[in-house]
């Protein structure tokens, strides 16, 4: 054992006395064993003494061992007793246990019963102790995080402010990169940037170059706000320019320094695709002379890094649907090709469509979406007979009825598309009269699409003003008097009349 118990023997029976100290002594060269025979000589060894463990019997010829019990527990509650008992006092020994000792034990008993008796009592006595130091630990941890705390509270006054404006910027980070993350119109998302950063900065010098295709070395300025007699939108600027030297070589945001004028910094990093390819810049400008950069650098790159991953998710997007785009032209080319009268029909009313879309206001996503559906409004002819898309004479009925199939096939092979999707109403609508009396759906009116409405005038008046095998081509002056013949039952009346301004201003 690593420590010394002490143990205090109290009977009347000095044989008993005597036998019990050699046993225990015996047992352990830790025990540190005292005695006495009657209960008022036990007491006055308590409180020099200090027992662990007192072994005594519960009749003495003076006082009564529950006197020794009381005693011994008012100097240290923690003292074990263990009451020795002939059968005859059993209840008194049960209301010891009940006072507080820790257990009994009848004579006659066995030395291995008195051992194992003591070393339990010995063992409750060594855990007591140590609840009591870790008690005592406990009470002065917490004392100490009281005080901890109390410091906590103050230093939290001391950032809360900082910590709330934190929050709110933080707040409209995730709101803005939400915004971006779910937008992917490139032009959108510039602008979103834009407005984005003047919010979190609180700035309004905010700018985008991106590296040219033709020369990566080569920034352009594409959206600004501000930066007046720094920079102008379309300026081209050169990557190995000084202005752009450490950014070049560290590829971490830095802050430039202007001792004159009204912005003081600007602070620029590096749009960088995933695997750290620069495609441009983005750079903020302080006019503030209190607070710099510095402190916002952290910020700065989060913002950088949310930026770039939506703008290259735009470019790639683009890139991808113009991959796709092209190789379902290729078809398309592949069809015109075998027919001289109809090569670049698509090209050429997709650059109708999207001029009459500007006019007639539409946005830049229903731009994109109606050049696709102009480009590739007659794909599905891919998968009809030559013979009826050549023949010179006028269809039969059966004829007729094939030749509109290539609706449903054009539709059945961009529906896997999903960024084609928008275009298809556009597509299987073209054919449809402004009077109901067009195919597949018969729709009328305000019902069929309006980029259908826009795609079946350019259709027409460019079949009609090129050569077909089926019929000579007309005059600008007579394909427009052909138009007017189906204002209002084949086509939309207001939109033909935008229609026919424009071919008229632009020369079509």
């Amino acid at each position: 054992m690593e420590e010394k118990y002490k143990i205090l023997i109290v009977d009347d029976e000095e044989a008993l006395v005597l036998f019990l100290a050699k046993l225990l002594s015996q047992e352990s060269p830790d025990y540190e064993i005292r005695t006495a025979y009657n209960g008022e000589d036990a007491i006055k060894m308590l409180e020099g003494f200090s027992p662990d463990c007192i072994l005594q019997d519960i009749k003495l010829p003076d006082i009564s061992g529950i006197e020794v019990l009381k005693a011994a527990k008012a100097l240290d509650e923690d003292v074990q007793v263990i009451m020795m008992t002939a059968f005859a006092s059993i209840e008194t020994s049960i209301d010891a246990v009940k006072m507080g000792a820790y257990d009994y034990i009848l004579k006659p008993f066995k030395a291995e019963q008195i051992k194992m008796v003591v070393k339990n009592a010995l063992t409750k006595r060594r855990l007591l102790r140590e609840n009591k130091r870790l008690l005592e630990d406990l009470k002065r941890a917490n004392k100490e995080l009281q005080i901890a705390h109390e410091k906590l509270k103050i230093a939290k006054a001391e950032v809360d402010k900082e910590l709330e404006e934190k929050l709110k910027i933080l707040s409209e980070l995730h709101k803005i990169s939400d915004s971006l993350n779910e937008e992917l119109d490139f032009e959108k998302i510039c602008g979103g940037v834009i407005e984005g950063a003047q919010k979190i900065f609180s700035v309004q010098d905010v700018a985008l170059l991106f590296n040219q295709e033709e020369s990566p070395d080569n920034l352009v300025v594409k959206y600004l706000n501000g930066f007046d007699g720094l920079m102008e939108s379309g300026m081209n600027l050169d990557f190995y320019h000084p202005f752009f030297n450490k950014l070049k070589d560290q590829r971490t945001p830095q802050i430039i320094e202007y001792q004159e004028g009204e912005i003081k910094e600007i602070c620029i990093g590096l749009l960088q695709t995933s695997k750290m390819e620069p495609f441009g810049t983005f750079m903020i400008g302080n006019r503030n002379n209190t607070e710099s950069f510095a402190k916002k650098m952290e910020l700065f790159d989060t913002y950088l890094n949310t930026i770039s991953i939506a703008l290259q998710n735009s470019i790639l997007l683009d890139t991808l649907e113009r991959s796709y785009v092209d190789s379902l032209l290729a078809l398309v080319k592949a069809q015109e090709a075998k027919d001289r009268s109809i090569k670049g029909h698509s090209s050429r009313i997709a650059r109708m469509s999207h001029v009459m879309g500007r006019r007639l206001g539409l946005s830049e996503k229903e731009l994109k979406i109606l050049r696709y559906a102009a480009l590739l409004h007659d794909i599905g002819k891919i998968g009809i007979r030559e013979y009826i898309l050549e023949k010179p004479a006028e269809l039969n009925k059966e004829e007729y009825e094939k030749i509109k199939e290539h609706i449903d096939i054009g539709i059945e092979i961009i529906k896997p598309l999903k960024f084609l999707r928008e275009a298809i109403p556009i597509i299987r609508h073209h054919h449809e009269n402004y009077d109901g009396t067009g195919y597949p759906d018969g729709l009328s009116g305000e019902d069929i699409p309006l980029g259908a409405r826009i795609l079946a005038i350019c259709d027409v008046y460019d079949s009609i003003t090129n050569e077909r095998v089926y019929s000579n081509k007309l005059t600008k002056e007579e394909a427009i008097n052909f138009l007017k013949k189906y204002s209002g039952t084949k086509f939309d009346p207001f939109i033909l009349e935008k229609f026919i301004k424009v071919i008229g201003h632009e020369g079509a």
